[in-house]
């Protein structure tokens, strides 16, 4: 259930929006509930890269959602490896559970998009979402952070994400 629902979580423009004000009046989370938001993120980001590789015929639609795939795909085996290292219970919180819910509101329209449509949507939403994440990441996971390994860790991930946000602009630069 989870894989699906992540299916819109790029279009879901409100991802950042129901996120953010989440944050904003959230307490402080724990190492645990930063690396689950982390792994909720890569979760939406594998499922949806690989809806965009079924759907696109477009080659740098294709190359992004590769590097999406296997990027994300790094991402959440080294968040678990911290977390399983560290000994670190993963814990679900509101803004992780804001992310699922915003996930689903966005499903229907990622999937009823077609053509270049749907490469536009696709490239256009990414960037969007990894410029927000990098956000979050760096206004309030890093600074949450208590765990060296886990500072270390977000700090891997911003770059990362900071790298799509940069490939999927050019992209919709060039749709």
């Amino acid at each position: 259930m989870l894989r699906k629902s992540f299916y819109g979580l790029v279009l879901a423009g409100g991802f950042v929006g129901a996120a953010s004000q989440a944050f904003a009046q959230a307490a402080t989370l724990n190492d645990g509930q930063i690396l689950q938001y982390v792994q909720t993120v890569n979760k939406g980001e594998i499922a949806s890269a690989r809806l965009a590789l079924k759907r696109t015929k477009s080659t740098d639609v294709k190359s992004l959602a590769k590097h999406m795939l296997d990027d994300h795909s790094k991402s959440e085996k080294i968040i678990a490896d911290t977390a399983r290292k560290a000994k670190i219970k993963l814990a679900n919180s509101e803004e992780s559970l804001a992310l699922k819910n915003e996930a689903a509101a966005g499903e229907k329209e990622l999937k009823s998009a077609k053509g270049a449509g749907f490469d536009k949507q696709y490239a256009q939403s990414q960037a969007k979402m990894h410029g927000e994440v990098a956000t979050t990441l760096q206004s309030k996971l890093m600074p949450a952070a208590t765990s060296d390994a886990v500072k270390s860790a977000l700090s891997e991930t911003l770059s990362t994400v900071q790298d799509h946000e940069r490939m999927a602009q050019e992209i919709v630069g060039k749709l």
